[in-house]
């Protein structure tokens, strides 16, 4: 039998080659389900022996598209994947494995089901984590697979393998945070395959079940599929049930684009009562129906190069200070002005905040062409915001985050007559992050996200599907405990604005991992003194934001010499939502010595 396990329940030794996860991590005891039967494991095994090479492609854009559900394969290099590929199809050279471990540069894609109707695509990934393969070879296939795995549109379930002597390396658990928030949703189901199972013994195997189901229940959720396998393809180990199960996928995925199909046509058959003219989907625009502080301003900022910044404030713009300390916020990607609101109503009268949406975001103006958002020139407009609102005199604090944090730290080193103080929470400097760019592999791994929202498409892949792929930038940097649906919709009516503006940061920047040799980061060089920041400054620091490592703090006082670091363990990049108490603490502990 097939047996189903809660994640969050007692860890109990596996009996049988397979366990399966329950997508429900309550306390309740999960039914049993029985194993699949001889003739429906021979349906399975015949339809897996169906697989035949279709093409092989070195990047994502080479790739078919294609609305057939595809299965991917992948795992350490040596981990035993074409091995499992060939027995699976029970075929002896369907998938090749190379003569050094490491070597294949390719996504190999096969077909399965009727040669004149295929219903279903295997997909052979690039082995990973193999020592002798060059750092810049094994980079350019990390950018392959992270962008298969997080925008594939047509990826329905991978197939994870994972040796089962060595269990869950570190670099396994990598690609598993970054297959988890699709996996999380249910988006894409997960199988992990415990390989060269024949080599251990049964007290062997119960502790590889053991611990590859302990690993698994930390991102299991309602809506995911997990499941894991002893498997050896010597000993014909787990194979029909592994069979079973992606033909059980292949059969999911059939169903789902027929029910999916049904309601669209069901949908056009039936009469519309909106108003001509009216979309679809209206945006959300007003501050009550996105959820946002009623307490907040909403006003426009039009500065002199004529661009305008829709703005947050705690007081219309045109308030005078009157004695208050002047503080203004900036946000990151893929946020707007309005996650300063909480912090910014808990400051007190004695304070007058502004947060602008910046160029690009929201309502501000978002001009087309990427140059328009280079840093020198996003910084000009915080130079003529902070002018238009200062009344003549510095800020009293600059707080900045992210993105916003990027052009704090260009800004403070520019014109720190514009400020007394800077307050910056998980944004790197321009020093550190250029070192970990050219220099650090994990660096160079977490950032890898940038360059996928570089890409041309990446607004309309953003956009799909409720913005599916948006979600998951929470997810991957931490978590989304904080995202409740007051939140969602506040969001949503950021991103149903466009997202071009937001992008063209990213494409408009050089600090981002190189791709090849001739990305432009290998050249790139700073000026010491055109990046060092006089400003007192005081760096909040979320120790467990997977997207910037703490090791951006390492050496930062060579560049801030005036610098005040708080490391905020457990805290991930979302710190602002996480913990504003403790943010609303460092904003007025900033503010203190300036009274």
């Amino acid at each position: 039998m097939s047996k189903h396990r809660n994640p969050s329940a007692p860890k109990q030794r596996p009996k049988t080659a397979q366990a399966v996860l329950s997508t429900n991590p309550g306390p309740k005891a999960t039914p049993r389900r029985p194993a699949p039967s001889a003739p429906r494991a021979s349906v399975a095994d015949g339809w897996a022996h169906t697989a035949r090479f279709l093409t092989t492609a070195s990047q994502l854009h080479e790739l078919p598209a294609t609305d057939l559900p595809e299965i991917a394969f992948v795992g350490r290099s040596n981990a035993g994947k074409s091995t499992a590929i060939n027995a699976l199809s029970q075929q002896r050279r369907l998938a090749f494995a190379s003569k050094t471990p490491g070597r294949t540069q390719h996504v190999n894609l096969f077909a399965l089901g009727p040669k004149d109707l295929p219903n279903a695509l295997w997909a052979d990934l690039p082995g990973y984590g193999y020592a002798a393969v060059e750092r810049a070879a094994k980079l350019r296939w990390q950018v392959v697979m992270a962008d298969y795995l997080s925008v594939r549109r047509s990826l329905s379930g991978v197939v994870l393998l994972v040796d089962s002597r060595l269990g869950f390396t570190d670099l396994d658990v990598r690609l598993l945070d970054w297959i988890a928030p699709r996996v999380q949703t249910g988006e894409v189901k997960l199988l992990v395959l415990l390989t060269k199972a024949d080599k251990l013994t049964r007290q062997e195997s119960d502790r590889a079940m053991a611990q590859a189901t302990e690993v698994l229940a930390k991102v299991g959720t309602d809506e995911s599929d997990l499941s894991v396998s002893l498997f050896s393809a010597l000993k014909k180990t787990g194979m029909s049930d592994v069979c079973d199960t992606l033909h059980a996928w292949m059969q999911q995925a059939q169903a789902a684009a027929a029910a999916a199909a049904a309601m669209v046509a069901q949908a056009s058959d039936a009469p519309s009562t909106a108003p001509v003219g009216t979309p679809a989907t209206a945006p959300v625009d007003t501050p009550a129906a996105a959820g946002l502080d009623a307490s907040m301003h909403t006003e426009t900022l039009t500065l002199p190069s004529g661009i305008t910044l829709s703005c947050r404030s705690t007081h219309a713009l045109a308030t005078p200070a009157s004695g208050r300390a002047k503080v203004m916020f900036l946000h990151g990607f893929p946020e707007a002005a309005f996650v300063w609101d909480g912090v910014m109503a808990s400051l007190g009268e004695g304070v007058q905040a502004l947060a602008p949406n910046l160029r690009g975001y929201e309502a501000s103006s978002a001009p087309a062409d990427v140059a328009a958002y280079r840093p020198k020139v996003l910084i000009k407009d915080l130079v003529e915001a902070i002018e238009a609102w200062g009344e003549g005199r510095p800020l009293d604090l600059l707080v900045a985050h992210d993105w916003g944090g990027a052009l704090a730290w260009g800004l403070a080193a520019q014109r720190p007559d514009l400020m007394r103080r800077l307050l910056i929470v998980n944004a790197p400097h321009p020093g550190p992050f250029l070192r970990e760019l050219k220099h650090n592999p994990a660096q160079q791994e977490a950032s890898a996200y940038m360059n996928f929202l570089c890409r041309p498409d990446a607004a309309a892949l953003l956009q799909e599907n409720d913005h599916a792929r948006m979600w998951t930038f929470f997810t991957r940097m931490g978590g989304d405990a904080w995202l409740n649906e007051a939140t969602r919709a506040q969001y949503r009516a950021v991103w149903q604005r466009g997202l071009e503006g937001p992008l063209n940061y990213y494409r408009a920047s050089p600090l981002k991992p190189a791709l090849d040799a001739a990305s432009p980061i290998h050249r790139l060089e700073l000026n010491a003194a055109d990046i060092t920041v006089e400003v007192p400054t005081t760096v909040m620091w979320a120790e467990n934001d997977s997207a910037l490592p703490p090791a951006l703090l390492n050496g930062l006082e060579a560049w801030v010499p005036n610098l005040t670091i708080q490391r905020v363990a457990g805290a991930t990049h979302w710190i602002v939502h996480e913990q504003p108490g403790l943010v609303v603490e460092a904003v007025k502990g900033c503010l203190q010595p300036l009274r």
